[in-house]
Protein backbone atom coordinates (compact mmCIF):
# COMPACT_ATOMS: atom_id res chain seq x y z
CA UNK A 1 0.00 0.00 0.00
CA UNK A 2 1.24 3.48 -0.73
CA UNK A 3 0.42 6.71 0.84
CA UNK A 4 -0.46 8.25 -2.75
CA UNK A 5 3.30 9.69 -2.77
CA UNK A 6 4.69 6.87 -3.54
CA UNK A 7 5.91 6.10 -0.26
CA UNK A 8 5.01 2.61 1.34
CA UNK A 9 2.32 2.61 4.71
CA UNK A 10 2.50 -0.06 6.86
CA UNK A 11 -0.09 -1.13 8.78
CA UNK A 12 -0.06 -1.12 12.82
CA UNK A 13 -2.61 -1.66 15.46
CA UNK A 14 -5.73 -0.33 15.50
CA UNK A 15 -5.08 0.34 11.83
CA UNK A 16 -3.51 3.76 11.75
CA UNK A 17 -1.59 4.27 8.87
CA UNK A 18 1.95 5.23 9.38
CA UNK A 19 4.07 6.51 7.02
CA UNK A 20 8.01 6.43 7.81
CA UNK A 21 7.92 6.98 11.28
CA UNK A 22 5.31 9.62 11.46
CA UNK A 23 1.63 8.45 12.63
CA UNK A 24 -1.04 9.74 10.81
CA UNK A 25 -4.22 10.49 13.21
CA UNK A 26 -7.37 10.25 10.79
CA UNK A 27 -9.89 12.83 11.30
CA UNK A 28 -12.66 10.51 10.44
CA UNK A 29 -13.46 7.59 12.18
CA UNK A 30 -15.70 4.53 12.23
CA UNK A 31 -17.77 3.79 15.48
CA UNK A 32 -15.40 1.45 17.14
CA UNK A 33 -12.11 3.66 16.32
CA UNK A 34 -14.55 6.68 17.63
CA UNK A 35 -15.37 4.63 20.51
CA UNK A 36 -11.74 3.70 21.44
CA UNK A 37 -10.19 7.05 20.78
CA UNK A 38 -12.60 8.27 23.79
CA UNK A 39 -11.69 5.57 25.80
CA UNK A 40 -15.26 3.70 26.07
CA UNK A 41 -16.72 0.49 24.53
CA UNK A 42 -19.06 0.59 21.69
CA UNK A 43 -22.03 0.59 23.74
CA UNK A 44 -21.49 3.05 26.01
CA UNK A 45 -20.35 5.31 23.56
CA UNK A 46 -23.63 4.83 21.93
CA UNK A 47 -25.48 5.60 24.90
CA UNK A 48 -23.29 8.83 26.28
CA UNK A 49 -21.92 10.34 22.72
CA UNK A 50 -24.41 12.91 21.22
CA UNK A 51 -21.64 13.93 18.38
CA UNK A 52 -23.42 13.81 15.42
CA UNK A 53 -21.73 11.59 12.76
CA UNK A 54 -20.83 12.22 9.04
CA UNK A 55 -22.95 10.01 6.94
CA UNK A 56 -20.78 9.54 3.59
CA UNK A 57 -23.81 6.63 2.16
CA UNK A 58 -24.94 3.87 4.47
CA UNK A 59 -23.91 2.54 7.95
CA UNK A 60 -20.75 1.11 6.25
CA UNK A 61 -19.66 4.68 5.84
CA UNK A 62 -20.70 6.51 8.68
CA UNK A 63 -17.68 8.91 10.48
CA UNK A 64 -17.28 10.32 13.32
CA UNK A 65 -15.49 13.68 13.47
CA UNK A 66 -12.26 13.87 15.73
CA UNK A 67 -12.85 17.85 16.38
CA UNK A 68 -16.43 17.39 17.19
CA UNK A 69 -15.13 14.08 19.63
CA UNK A 70 -12.93 16.76 20.98
CA UNK A 71 -15.31 19.14 21.64
CA UNK A 72 -17.49 16.89 23.05
CA UNK A 73 -14.96 15.91 25.62
CA UNK A 74 -14.29 19.45 26.25
CA UNK A 75 -17.90 20.09 27.09
CA UNK A 76 -18.42 17.02 29.38
CA UNK A 77 -15.23 17.77 31.15
CA UNK A 78 -17.27 21.31 31.73
CA UNK A 79 -15.32 24.64 32.25
CA UNK A 80 -13.35 23.85 29.12
CA UNK A 81 -12.47 27.88 27.30
CA UNK A 82 -13.25 26.96 23.62
CA UNK A 83 -10.13 27.19 22.16
CA UNK A 84 -9.04 29.46 19.40
CA UNK A 85 -8.18 28.96 15.39
CA UNK A 86 -4.95 28.59 16.76
CA UNK A 87 -5.29 26.41 18.83
CA UNK A 88 -7.39 23.92 16.69
CA UNK A 89 -4.56 24.51 13.79
CA UNK A 90 -2.22 23.23 16.51
CA UNK A 91 -4.11 20.68 17.44
CA UNK A 92 -4.96 19.44 13.48
CA UNK A 93 -0.83 19.40 13.15
CA UNK A 94 -0.47 22.73 11.51
CA UNK A 95 1.43 24.68 14.08
CA UNK A 96 3.09 27.09 11.29
CA UNK A 97 0.28 30.03 13.09
CA UNK A 98 1.28 29.05 16.96
CA UNK A 99 3.35 31.30 18.79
Amino acid sequence: MSDGAGRAVRREAGDIPLVGRAQIIPRLMNKADAAAYCGMSEPVFERECDVRPIDFGGPRLTRWDRFDLDAWIDRRKGGAAPLSADDWLARAGDDSRAG
